[in-house]
């Protein structure tokens, strides 16, 4: 028995974590939340089931035991089957089902344990950037950044290339009076380096006149994120500052 669980705690040893932090971020990150939705008349059988159709993919397979994002393999009931003036479903299609074809992909990020096949959601994949290998969410960077001096707003996103090689890109959004300036820049690097990690850095930092929010106040992380990748954007309406829109639309990020 005690030869059994040695070997059992060796395996989870093996595991890698969903999370890089340090210690001292992990200790405040919001991000974490552990989900549990099983009936009580569910069966073992059932419940492993139910979750061999929820898979986690990354880098286009499924995958256990690593962060990425989670899919849906069966219909269930509350999954809606069209959304308002989409009557042929083409944005259903879009939003839900084009990424990942033959699995609904609701854009959430997750991590599943090879060995219980427990899961874990921490947060929206448009969120989630993983440069250089080193998986982390924008809310860290924004938790990192509040309270900073002149700085009112910003958004956090990934830039890809042809090679779908990844990079972060960081748009501030001053205060009146103030702008990004070298010196600003510079201590923006050091707080983010202070508060989580060098590889939390963004590799771009650029200030952009306004931060686009829809009309329950959330920040549209995936809107700027498809813009800059010159992804085609299909809900362009739920922007409630559309002014912002023509600059990520627009903005020159460099190849890379």
């Amino acid at each position: 028995m005690q030869h059994h669980l040695s070997h059992k705690k060796k395996r989870e040893r093996n595991i890698e974590p969903p999370y890089r932090y340090r210690s001292r971020s992990l200790s405040r990150s919001p991000h974490a939340m552990a989900l549990h939705v099983i009936s009580p008349s569910d069966t073992r059988d059932d419940i492993l089931d139910l979750l061999d159709r929820t898979l986690i993919y990354a880098w286009n397979k499924p995958v256990l035991g690593k962060r990425g994002e989670v899919v849906l393999g069966n219909p269930y009931p509350a999954l809606p089957i069209s959304l308002l003036n989409d009557e042929d479903k083409q944005k259903v299609s879009e939003m839900y089902l084009s990424d990942h074809p033959g699995y609904w992909n609701n854009g959430d990020d997750g991590w599943q344990n090879p060995i219980t096949k427990g899961l874990m959601v921490f947060g929206r994949s448009d969120d989630t950037m993983n440069p250089k290998g080193a998986r982390y969410n924008c809310g860290d960077i924004y938790f990192a950044l509040e309270g900073f001096p002149g700085l009112k707003d910003s958004v956090c996103v990934s830039q890809y290339n042809k090679d779908l090689d990844e990079r972060v890109i960081l748009f501030v959004k001053m205060l009146a009076g103030y702008s990004l300036t070298p010196d600003v820049e510079k201590d923006i690097k050091k707080i983010i380096e202070h508060d989580l990690t060098y590889e939390h850095i963004p590799d771009i930092i650029m200030e952009a006149p306004d931060i686009p929010y829809n009309l329950t106040g959330k920040k549209l992380n995936g809107l700027v994120k498809k813009f800059i990748n010159k992804r085609k954007v299909t809900n362009v309406e739920i922007v409630v500052n559309p002014s912002c829109i023509e600059f990520f639309k627009n903005v020159d990020l460099g190849e890379f």
